[in-house]
């Protein structure tokens, strides 16, 4: 599942929640989601981590991981 996916699957004011607990502002985790900024691997790993696996670090970051890599 992509980012956008996930986050528009949640409540209102779930994205400003998730932004604090992976450490960024909400901001940032907008132009994550949009594209225009890619996502730091270390990000990447976290939200994959926070995210139980829902939205993986291959899907954020395809150039670092492969869509094999777990």
């Amino acid at each position: 599942m992509n980012l956008a996916k996930y986050l528009s699957s949640k409540p209102r004011g779930f994205k400003s929640s998730f932004a604090r607990e992976i450490g960024i502002s909400p901001a940032f985790l907008r132009q994550i989601e949009t594209g225009y900024t890619s996502c730091p691997w270390l990000l990447a790993r976290k939200i994959e981590r926070v995210t139980n696996g829902k939205v993986r670090k291959s899907d954020l970051r395809p150039d670092i991981w492969d869509v094999a890599d777990k």
